[in-house]
């Protein structure tokens, strides 16, 4: 489901909900402000189930073949991040849990295959609960397992980018009649997060 903040205050409240908002300001910076949201639904036989960077497999941070990775601990540019927020318990490999190779933001690659291993580190499974939130790099190589129990999945993203950047991906969506709307009379700082303008240094 694209764009669930035009349906309801309770889904865009989750912006600015705690600790998720504080934790965001805490990479991104205080002017954070939304870029996205929308609502994941993986029936039994489904999933996003391509090794994948975000963006349209776009890589933000590329090297040349000659360069084997970005040292261990650099602090690597990053200007937007999802929050995913389990809403139905996904705690087995049935269930689709998300699948990420660790480390691999340091690769300045794509991935590589269908079975990818960073530095001898193979893909590992989040598995969590309804209501549990967990987040990581989108330039690391991730997908969506197999849902291949009998439950559906359900993950909600919250999106979030800097707000001090001119990058596309720092830009407010344009409030459509529906935000408008439901952001009547909301709290001014959740204004702010979903519409307020970029301020660049």
């Amino acid at each position: 489901m694209r764009n669930p903040q035009d349906y309801s205050i309770e889904f865009t409240r989750l912006f600015i909900r705690e600790p998720i908002y504080s934790l965001v300001q805490a990479i991104l910076g205080p002017e954070c402000r939304y870029c996205g949201q929308n609502v994941i639904r993986n029936g039994p036989g489904q999933a996003v189930s391509n090794w994948h960077v975000d963006d349209c497999n776009k890589l933000e941070h590329p090297l040349p073949p000659e360069i084997p990775r970005w040292p261990a601990g650099a602090r690597l540019p990053l200007i937007w991040l999802s929050v995913q927020v389990a809403l139905s318990d996904i705690t087995a490999v049935e269930d689709g849990p998300t699948e990420i190779v660790a480390g691999s933001h340091y690769s300045g690659r794509l991935v590589p295959g269908e079975n990818p291993v960073f530095e001898g580190r193979a893909a590992e499974p989040i598995f969590c609960e309804a209501g549990d939130i967990y987040l990581f790099n989108h330039q690391t190589w991730h997908r969506g397992m197999p849902n291949v129990g009998k439950k559906t999945r359900y993950l909600m993203q919250l999106q979030y980018a800097r707000g001090d950047s001119l990058a596309f991906r720092c830009q407010v969506a344009e409030p459509t009649p529906a935000m408008d709307k439901i952001l009547v009379g909301a709290d001014p700082k959740l204004v702010h997060v979903m519409t307020g303008r970029a301020k660049y240094q």
